[in-house]
């Protein structure tokens, strides 16, 4: 495999050290937020360098911080990565058979997948994988370690304003989306269904069920071919 940065210019380089950046700060409000839920450190480190993908660690964190019962939790948080099987796919014809590829495994995600796929030849999309993955496989971990550090010190994330990071660049990242009205549909529908459910679901079980929020979708197709005739 050839070094990265003998594929990647520096603009591809600079690319993945902003995402790195960013990463770093979801990965801090993930360590902090886990601190405040009791969380061990080794246990936090230990999570952070498994899984290499932020939404399903906050989920889980979250989830069990709320007093959701842990195969809930588990189940939630792996329902949130199995968009992975798609990013799988979409970066298996630019990486190498071999050894390799079960390190590549453990670096798909929206980070990785996003900064390869903009790369215009196979071969500078196989660096950027490569270049985000190693990138992102530091700035995760760490980024946990120093917010689980700052929330030990403050002992309240919410002092650092940690606890927000990760809904702010959520929210960051979703507002774009919604100009589709069918994927605004589907938001709308599972935030209904979540405030509908709290009340009346176990803890933590609201915001798997918001995903049926995603049945808004076919249901507005007949009306959009409607209000086209």
């Amino acid at each position: 495999m050839r070094s990265p940065q003998r594929t990647l210019s520096g603009a591809g380089l600079g690319d993945a050290a902003a995402v790195a950046g960013a990463v770093a700060l979801v990965g801090a409000s993930y360590g902090a937020i886990a601190q405040a839920a009791g969380f061990p450190l080794w246990q936090v480190a230990a999570l952070a360098a498994a899984v290499l993908a932020g939404s399903a660690e906050l989920v889980l964190v979250g989830l069990l911080a709320a007093g959701a019962a842990p195969l809930l939790a588990a189940g939630a948080a792996l329902l949130v990565n199995t968009r992975n099987f798609a990013y799988g796919m979409a970066v298996a014809p630019f990486l190498r058979r071999g050894p390799s590829r079960a390190l590549a495994a453990h670096f798909v995600n929206d980070e990785t997948v996003a900064l390869s796929l903009a790369r215009p030849d196979g071969a500078g999309r196989r660096a950027a994988f490569w270049a985000g993955g190693l990138a992102i496989a530091a700035a995760w971990p760490g980024g946990a370690l120093a917010g689980y550090a700052l929330g030990s010190l403050t002992g309240d994330p919410a002092a650092l304003g940690l606890d927000a990071v990760f809904p702010t660049i959520l929210l960051a990242m979703v507002v774009p989306a919604l100009r589709d009205r069918r994927t605004a549909a589907a938001v709308i529908a599972g935030a209904l269904i979540a405030a509908a459910c709290t009340p009346l679901l176990p803890a933590g079980a609201a915001p798997p069920a918001a995903l049926l929020g995603l049945a808004a979708i076919p249901l507005l197709r007949p009306l959009e071919r409607r209000f086209r005739r």
